[in-house]
């Protein structure tokens, strides 16, 4: 059963060098998008001492899209560090919104995980971004 980070008191989210304290069972984030059609988000739930992450990818356009994702995930603690990568092809209906990529990692407290996910078209030109930093 998914917990969400109210479960943690001091979970706390550093995105656009902002400071934001999560206290949601959910967090959705969304990404710097370099075209009014292409659009990327991370979604992040929490279950226990587990991250579920799934980066999205939405076409506003009016065309279908030829499109290339990468997930980059780095985790830092006491623990030691861990590094996860995704990536692949895809191809985004008009008006359709795609789970891209689905991870699943473990954390502890003082632990400090990145997120990053990157949306190229078909040129291999960036069209979106988001990125998180969460820190436990």
């Amino acid at each position: 059963m998914s917990t969400g980070f109210s479960a943690y008191s001091s979970v706390a989210a550093l995105f656009s060098q902002m400071f934001w304290v999560i206290s949601a069972g959910l967090l959705l984030v969304a990404g710097t998008s370099y075209s009014k059609e292409i659009e990327s988000e991370l979604v992040v739930e929490q279950s226990e001492e587990m991250l579920h992450i799934t980066g999205t990818v939405t076409n506003e356009g009016g065309e279908s899209a030829e499109l290339t994702y990468h997930l980059d995930i780095e985790r830092k603690g006491e623990a030691g560090s861990s590094n996860s990568s995704q990536s692949g092809a895809l191809s985004v209906g008009s008006g359709q919104t795609e789970d891209v990529s689905s991870v699943r990692i473990n954390f502890g407290d003082g632990d400090i995980c990145y997120i990053t996910l990157t949306v190229r078209d078909d040129q291999n030109e960036k069209v979106s971004s988001s990125k998180l930093t969460l820190k436990f």
